[in-house]
C-alpha cells in the first residue's frame, strides 16, 4: 500500500504542474482545450509512426542490438524526428493554433501532459504494481524530470 502511496504521489507531481497550468490558460475556452487535446494526440502521433523504424533495427539484427549505444542514438535521433516533424506540421498548417499565445500554450501543454501520462505516469504505476521496491524517492526524479524547463 505505501508503494502505490507512493506512485501516485509521484505522479500527481508530474502531471498536477501541467494541468493546473492548462486549466489556467484555457479556463473556459472550448478553442484553447481543443488545441490541448490537439497537442496530445501530435505526441501520440508522433510516438505511434515512430514505433516501426524503432522496431526495424531489433528485427534485423536481433534483441542484443536493444542495449547497445547505437540503438539508444538511434532512438533519439528517431524521436527527435518524429515529434519535431509532427510538431512542426501541426504549428505550421493549424492557423488557429498560432492565433494567440494562449492556443499555442495549450497545444504545448496538451502534447506535455500526454507525454507524461504515457511516459512517466505508466511506467511509475507499472513499476509499483510489479512490486519493484522503488518508495517515493526512487519515482522522484522522473516525476520532477516531467516537469522542468
Amino acid at each position: 500500500m505505501e508503494d502505490l502511496l507512493a506512485a501516485i504521489s509521484a505522479i500527481l507531481i508530474a502531471l498536477l504542474p501541467c494541468l493546473v497550468a492548462a486549466v489556467y490558460f484555457a479556463r473556459e475556452n472550448k478553442h484553447a482545450w481543443i488545441c490541448f487535446l490537439v497537442g496530445g494526440t501530435g505526441w501520440l502521433g508522433a510516438l505511434i509512426l515512430r514505433l516501426l523504424p524503432l522496431q526495424l533495427p531489433i528485427l534485423i539484427v536481433g534483441q542484443s542490438i536493444a542495449t547497445t549505444l547505437f540503438y539508444l542514438a538511434y532512438s533519439s535521433i528517431l524521436a527527435g524526428i518524429f515529434e519535431e516533424g509532427i510538431r512542426y506540421l501541426f504549428l505550421s498548417r493549424i492557423r488557429y493554433i498560432q492565433k494567440s499565445l494562449k492556443y499555442g500554450l495549450s497545444f504545448g501543454l496538451g502534447w506535455g501532459f500526454v507525454e507524461a501520462v504515457v511516459v512517466c505516469a505508466v511506467s511509475i504505476l507499472a513499476a509499483s504494481m510489479m512490486g519493484s521496491g522503488y518508495h517515493f524517492a526512487g519515482h522522484l526524479p522522473g516525476a520532477l524530470e516531467r516537469i522542468s524547463p
